[in-house]
C-alpha cells in the first residue's frame, strides 16, 4: 500500500512524534500501557512511513540510521522537559522498533520483488 503524499506523511509523523515525546509529564494521560512497547511500535511505524519515501537501498538504510539518531536526540531532550527523564531502555526500544520496521520493509520487498522501499 502506498501512502498519499509520502513526504507530507513522513513530516507530519515526525512532528507528531516530536510533540508527544517532548510534552511535559502533566500533559500526558495516565493511560496504562507498556511504555517500551509504545516506543517500539511508534518507531517501527516511523520506519514503515519512511519506506513510502522515494528512496531505495542504501539511502533508506541511511534514513533508518537517521531515525535512530532522531530517537536518541528526543530521549536526550526529554531530560530538559518538566517531569520527564531520558531513558536508555526507551532509546533501545526506539532502535529496536526502527530495526523491526526496516527488516519488515526488506522482507516485504524481497517477497514482492519490488524496490527496498514501498
Amino acid at each position: 500500500m502506498r501512502l498519499p503524499y509520502p513526504k507530507l506523511c513522513f513530516a507530519l509523523y515526525a512532528l507528531a512524534l516530536t510533540t508527544v515525546s517532548l510534552l511535559p509529564a502533566e500533559k500526558l494521560s495516565g493511560a496504562s500501557f507498556n511504555d517500551k512497547a509504545a516506543h517500539f511500535l511508534c518507531y517501527a511505524l516511523f520506519a514503515l512511513v519512511a519506506a513510502g519515501l522515494p528512496l531505495a537501498g542504501k539511502r533508506y538504510l541511511l534514513l533508518c540510521i537517521g531515525l535512530i539518531l532522531f530517537g536518541l536526540g528526543l530521549e536526550g531532550a526529554q531530560s530538559w522537559v518538566p517531569g520527564r527523564e531520558s531513558s536508555l531502555l526507551d532509546a533501545l526500544a526506539n532502535t529496536a522498533g526502527v530495526a523491526a520496521g526496516a527488516i519488515s520493509v526488506y522482507l516485504y520487498s524481497r517477497r514482492t520483488h519490488q524496490s527496498p522501499t514501498m
